[in-house]
């Protein structure tokens, strides 16, 4: 039941050969975020949760994370304090990085980030 395409009618087809008796018990589907198979689900297996499938999931926040952090930056960069915009770089690798394997001053920059926000001074154990 497999076919080429990235299309709503491509997902249809799997759809109609599926028939609507067995369309109708499906409760999930892991799929992308492709807008033409949102609809394609959405007719066929309304009741069916969607679950966006994790690398496109961590794809999309990893770039909106780039984003932001990149603006950030620029901003850093035209202020006054002429050292912001270094003690902000490298950021990217400390914001992606597991906890676990981050170097010291990673792990520095990520405790100044949480903390600037909330207003505490970073402690060291």
């Amino acid at each position: 039941m497999g076919a080429p395409g990235k299309d709503t009618a491509t997902l249809d087809t799997f759809f109609a050969e599926l028939g609507d008796q067995r369309a109708a018990q499906i409760t999930a589907v892991s799929m992308d975020m492709g807008a033409a198979f949102n609809k394609s689900v959405r007719d066929h297996a309304p009741g069916a949760i969607i679950c966006i499938d994790p690398f496109h999931a961590v794809q999309l926040v990893t770039h909106t994370l780039n984003v932001v952090r990149r603006a950030a930056w620029n901003e850093l960069r035209h202020l006054l304090d002429q050292d912001a915009a270094k003690r902000f770089k490298g950021s990217r690798w400390a914001l992606l990085k597991r906890p676990e394997n981050l170097t010291d001053d990673q792990s520095a920059i990520l405790c100044r980030l949480r903390n600037r926000r909330i207003g505490l001074a970073c402690v060291r154990p």
